[in-house]
């Protein structure tokens, strides 16, 4: 059946979302951060803040009526997860704050101030003003009592990441051969670097994390619009995140057994499935957390890879992308039911750009012929090997 035909017989009758958090403060105190940040290190910054209200009511505007009924609020319908992190939760809110803005009921019809019953018993200066600046609304926005909490499998969003096996495999791909070699030819450019950041260092000492590290600060006072050195021309500022990209999709994600990719997908795409299959109810389905739970889906769908090739980094011909996401990156999934065959489809976009998943067919995938088989191979380790995994690695198949 084309994409044409298939279109027309197709309802929305789920979203699902996996959100980065919006622009935050650079992660270590270096560089510049003492001098140039009065906010804590890793926190949500106002432009972040915005970056999800924006976003919530963009999404708003797109499902207002399939998704979100009009605005009318129903708990059963919306569920949000995050991770423990202070800036993954506060741009879940931003962003529901855009979701639902002043959408809310009044009071009641003829509420009038009552001195007893509208303030606390604690003395308050002008009370009465404050309330009446209201009018006979409910607070904006925060009227929607949307619980944002964190998983109650652990592994689904963060957890996963700290496990003993996730550290061993990532530690063996400190020492693999397309590791030496990418250190090694980024010799030229660790000189540049030493100079530019007026490091007093040899160049021979500088590491990979080094640069990547530094570049999470000059990415951070790029969203801050907080001015680079003149000497930060493009090109440098390039290969800055050129370091950092690989040091992101290679270090966290690859190994030979593919069990560093499928060990923090596993539990994802168990709760999508689930969600799909079993909980027709939720209609929206929201999961705040950071750049390593959207690099590992798009990975697994095909979408995003490492490189270690800079002219294939800047011009990608092989994958879509090579890059780390963005802040405030969102990747939805869009649950369809045939009306004539009950049927159910799935429809993936990376930052609004279609995601032809690895083993479907089209961009509108089905659900249990072609997208089930297909994550369950890519991204699905079964319990038994996982549970394994997150304590040994499993190095590889001889070693399962």
């Amino acid at each position: 059946m084309h994409d044409s035909k298939i279109n027309q017989d197709l309802e929305l009758i789920q979203l699902i979302e996996v959100a980065r958090h919006g622009s935050r403060s650079p992660f270590y105190d270096i560089w510049d951060y003492r001098y140039n940040w009065t906010l804590p290190l890793k926190a949500l910054t106002p432009i972040g803040q915005r970056q999800h209200y924006i976003l919530g009511q963009e999404i708003y505007k797109r499902y207002q009526s399939t998704i979100f009924n009009n605005g009318k609020f129903d708990q059963n319908q919306i569920s949000v997860l995050c991770t423990s992190t202070d800036r993954a939760q506060q741009s879940a809110l931003c962003q529901l704050y855009g979701i639902y803005y002043q959408k809310g009921e009044r009071v009641h019809k003829n509420w009038q101030f009552n001195h007893q019953t509208d303030l606390p018993p604690l003395k308050i200066q002008e009370g009465k003003k404050l309330i009446e600046d209201l009018q006979d609304k409910n607070l904006p926005n925060s009227y929607v009592p949307i619980n944002i909490r964190e998983p109650d499998n652990p592994y689904l969003l963060e957890f996963c990441s700290y496990s003993d096996g996730i550290q061993k495999l990532k530690k063996i791909n400190n020492t693999t051969d397309i590791y030496k070699q990418f250190d090694e030819q980024m010799a030229e450019f660790k000189k540049e670097f030493v100079q530019k950041f007026n490091l007093e260092i040899n160049p021979s000492e500088v590491g990979l994390k080094m640069i990547a590290d530094h570049w999470d600060s000059v990415i951070c006072d790029i969203y801050e619009q907080i001015p680079l050195p003149e000497t930060f021309d493009q090109l440098f500022i390039q290969k800055l995140q050129f370091v950092y990209d690989f040091t992101q999709l290679y270090m966290d994600y690859q190994s030979d057994s593919g069990y560093l990719l499928k060990m923090q997908t596993t539990t994802f795409f168990n709760d999508v499935i689930d969600i799909v299959r079993n909980h027709s109810e939720i209609k929206f389905r929201f999961y705040s957390g950071s750049d390593n739970n959207l690099n590992g889906l798009l990975i697994a769908t095909g979408h995003i890879n490492y490189t270690t090739d800079f002219e294939e980094w800047l011009n990608p011909t092989k994958y879509s992308s090579y890059n780390n996401v963005q802040f405030s990156s969102t990747i939805f999934f869009e649950v369809y039911k045939s009306k004539s065959t009950n049927k159910k489809f799935i429809k993936m976009l990376y930052n609004d750009k279609p995601v032809k998943i690895i083993g479907c067919s089209s961009l509108i995938c089905d659900f249990e012929e072609e997208f089930v088989p297909s994550i369950t191979k890519q991204a699905i380790l079964p319990n038994e090997i996982f549970q394994k995994a997150l304590q040994k690695g499993v190095l590889d198949d001889n070693q399962s």
